[in-house]
């Protein structure tokens, strides 16, 4: 008997030492696309810097920092440069650190593919984490396993849990070439129907089948989720792709499989990142294009994925550190005392930022030369770069060792690949794709638009499916007519339209807005390029080369009101403004009225050229991704103490801010709407009489230099626009009706030395000013008549 108990109590011991199973991470480095290239044709995406460091290291941290212990990366282009960048990675970590096997998957030309090579190694053990090699994340993945585990002893038949975050509708981390919808369980969160299609080109209206509803009586409908491009998956997953060779992509393909099959009983669940109490400060995203990689950039500089930021230096060679205004600089750097660096910059190391030199809301890498009046906004500027002097460049990425000689000025959504010269003295157009090697295209592929590749495994790679070679060029034979004499690269089309073959070096043709008949192409590829082109920086529905009244004619005028309001011809965005127009003129009188100095009305208000920049930012910040009014107060008053700014500079800031979002096709709706919506921002400012009657002065000089700056507003349509806001500001209680009146006389003294446009602002609001004088003759007769009434009872 006590020997049956010691060999019960021998194996009992013997599965309470069963070794825990190790958690495994598979990781697809390769993306199937092209968006990337030319500066992904040397160096694959995941090793490209984000903010400089590579993309590769945010994944591999997040994935040791969940617990990882083993991982394998599936990589196709360029797998000699990843298996070295692991070595380092191993080396730098130390022995204890993540076990990471590189193989290379040379015949996948989707997701779908690699999975079922990972199916046939049969490498994965038990539940894994399967995610993008282009995934930035500060959560513990480590969590989500653990609540998939419990969940599979309630559900056998769960076998994946998507990993969503909340965002703001027109976010920038938001998907903007996709609408998708996912119908959740309210309490599992178990995913019962999910809906997804392009942008473009697609029915706004879905059925959803009866039985969904009947499943629960509770249903979450969500269109406010962005893929974070993570999951943990069941052994079986693979297996599913093997058996099914229609599924290409994990989302798209097996997820709407699963949930719409009428065979398959498996579920998948969501675990949604929120900022909320319960998972505070969680983040997650994946670089899926250049205009995720920017708002991810974004992120990471505003220390929204904290700890994930740029002073936890997660490279052992750096050393940065956070200043003011979330400028982050690392050793070496040297800036000029007359150069100016403000607000969300990233200086990599060595880099010098001579005299006169401006950089804003920009990245740039390590030894690079931002030479004299150079000027750098909102752009991305690799390692060893060196722009030239007076040159500018706005939101747009350059590659490493790249030139920009001087006088170069580079428009926004350019790409400029590795070791291309620019310049002197030329303009590089909007959206421009400049490489140092010439691409040749022989086939095109449906659905691929003009970006090809020109190595059989670089980024995006199709295969035998499409046939492609390299040009090797004369010296002679640069693009010398885009890039200037003393250029080196080539042409590669645009982002938003493409180059119509056989169309001159630099030339931009067919497409969907060419007129070459043999570049005509079906609306169905129109739709299919355009959700494509919104996947790159800077671009908006207008730039994407489609008749948008055409793309939606068939459609309820609803389905893009929101962001066609905003990004419309009606709308001027900061960034597509010349610096110029945001210079702030005449200031407290009328624009060009003589008077002197002592003159109240006619006085100059100086505002800081950084403090307007700084200010229309935050504001279209704030709206664009609606913050709340306490929020953009505080960010709005804190910019008045950084610049010492004064009252009057903040009403002229607020005055020029609302003519630059004010919708001009829709003036009645959008300028009532807008000043509704950001009223607590104008009553601070507005709080005296004197205070009015500036903010008045304010609205007249906006409304004056929008008529004369170049290319702007004809005179009939700026008069309404004045007439409304002094109108809205009435009717809301901004300006008293006193206010109006004595600037209205105050303008009337100064006719003689009014500009034409003056005259006519001033007189456009004659017939309010003669009602409210009216008004207000009536208002005291019917006090004088009620006091000699009051007499009257009281003689009695």
């Amino acid at each position: 008997m006590a020997q049956r108990k010691g060999a019960a109590a021998a194996v009992a011991a013997a599965k309470s030492e069963k070794p825990e199973e190790v958690l495994q991470a598979v990781i697809i480095v390769e993306s199937f696309d092209d968006y990337f290239q030319p500066i992904s044709l040397k160096k694959p995406r995941c090793l490209l810097p984000l903010c400089n460091v590579p993309i590769l290291e945010y994944t591999l941290e997040f994935l040791a920092n969940s617990g990882v212990q083993e991982a394998f990366l599936f990589c196709k282009s360029h797998p000699q440069q990843i298996k070295d960048y692991v070595a380092d990675y191993k080396q730098r970590k130390g022995v204890n650190s993540l076990t990471i096997s590189t193989l290379e998957a040379r015949n996948s030309l989707s997701v779908g593919d690699v999975l079922r090579d990972l199916y046939r190694m049969n490498l994965v053990q038990s539940n894994f984490i399967l995610c993008s090699a282009n995934v930035v994340s500060n959560m513990n993945i480590k969590k989500v396993l653990e609540q998939h585990i419990a969940r599979q002893a309630k559900d056998p038949n769960q076998i994946i849990t998507l990993v969503l975050m909340e965002s703001s509708h027109n976010h920038r981390i938001e998907d903007r070439s996709e609408e998708a919808c996912y119908f959740l369980h309210p309490h599992t969160r178990q995913i019962l129907y999910h809906h997804s299609a392009p942008r473009f080109g697609s029915d706004k209206k879905f059925s959803v089948p009866l039985e969904v509803f009947e499943s629960t009586p509770e249903i979450e409908t969500r269109s406010d989720l962005v893929d974070t491009h993570i999951a943990v998956c069941s052994k079986s997953v693979p297996q599913f792709f093997e058996d099914n060779f229609d599924y290409q992509s994990i989302r798209g393909d097996f997820v709407k499989g699963i949930i719409h099959s009428d065979i398959y009983t498996e579920t998948i669940y969501a675990h949604i990142l929120r900022s909320g109490q319960d998972n505070a400060g969680n983040y997650g995203a994946g670089v899926t294009g250049t205009a995720a990689y920017d708002a991810i950039s974004r992120d990471i500089i505003s220390r929204w994925a904290y700890p994930i930021c740029l002073d936890s230096n997660l490279l052992f060679d750096t050393n940065y550190r956070y200043d003011l205004g979330a400028v982050y600089k690392d050793s070496g750097v040297v800036l000029a005392r007359q150069s100016r660096v403000e607000r969300q910059v990233v200086l990599g190391k060595n880099t010098i930022v001579e005299s006169g030199a401006w950089v804003r809301d920009s990245v740039c890498g390590s030894n690079c030369v931002i030479k004299a009046g150079a000027r750098i906004f909102g752009s991305y500027i690799f390692s060893d770069v060196i722009m030239g002097k007076n040159s500018k460049i706005k939101n747009s990425i350059v590659g490493f060792r790249a030139r920009i000689l001087d006088n170069v000025v580079i428009e926004r959504g350019c790409m400029i690949g590795d070791d291309v010269v620019i310049g002197p003295n030329v303009r590089i157009p909007p959206f421009t794709k400049i490489g140092a090697t010439r691409k040749k295209t022989q086939a095109t592929i449906e659905g691929f638009g003009d970006d090809v590749l020109l190595q059989p495994h670089s980024e995006g790679d199709i295969g035998s499916r499409q046939q492609q070679t390299l040009q090797v060029a004369s010296v002679d034979d640069y693009d010398v007519e885009l890039i200037g004499v003393n250029g080196k690269g080539y042409n590669w089309g645009t982002t938003t339209r493409t180059a119509a073959p056989g169309s001159p070096s630099g030339t931009v043709g067919g497409g969907v807005n060419g007129n070459d008949d043999d570049d005509e192409e079906e609306w169905a590829d129109q739709y299919e390029l355009a959700n494509k082109r919104l996947h790159y920086m800077a671009v908006t529905l207008k730039d994407i080369g489609i008749d948008l009244d055409e793309a939606s004619k068939d459609d309820p005028p609803s389905d893009y009101e929101d962001v066609i309001d905003s990004e419309s011809e009606g709308t001027r965005d900061v960034n597509s403004i010349p610096l110029q127009d945001l210079e702030i003129s005449g200031g407290g009188g009328v624009s060009g009225a003589s008077g002197s100095g002592d003159d109240k009305a006619a006085t100059t208000v100086v505002v800081k050229q950084g403090y307007q920049v700084e200010v229309i930012e935050t504001l279209n910040r704030a709206h664009d991704e609606n913050h709340d009014l306490s929020t953009a107060l505080l960010e709005f008053n804190a910019l008045r103490m950084v610049y010492d700014a004064s009252p009057e500079a903040q009403r002229r800031m607020l005055s020029r801010w609302l003519l630059l979002r004010v919708n001009w096709e829709d003036l009645g709706k959008s300028t009532l709407a807008l000043i509704k919506r950001w009223k607590g921002l104008f009553e601070p400012v507005n709080d005296t009489d004197e205070a009015q009657i500036d903010m008045l002065w304010a609205l007249e000089s906006s409304c004056a230099e929008e008529v004369a700056r170049e290319g702007g507003r004809p005179t009939s349509l700026v008069r309404k626009a004045f007439q409304l806001l002094v109108r809205y500001f009435f009717e809301l209680d901004l300006v008293d009706e006193s206010a109006i009146i004595e600037w209205y006389s105050q303008a009337g003294a100064k006719s003689e030395g009014m500009t034409e446009i003056d005259s006519v602002l001033v007189k456009s609001i004659e017939g309010l000013v003669s009602y409210l004088e009216e008004s207000s003759e009536e208002e005291d007769d019917e006090d004088e008549s009620g006091d000699e009434d009051e007499d009257n009872d009281e003689s009695e």
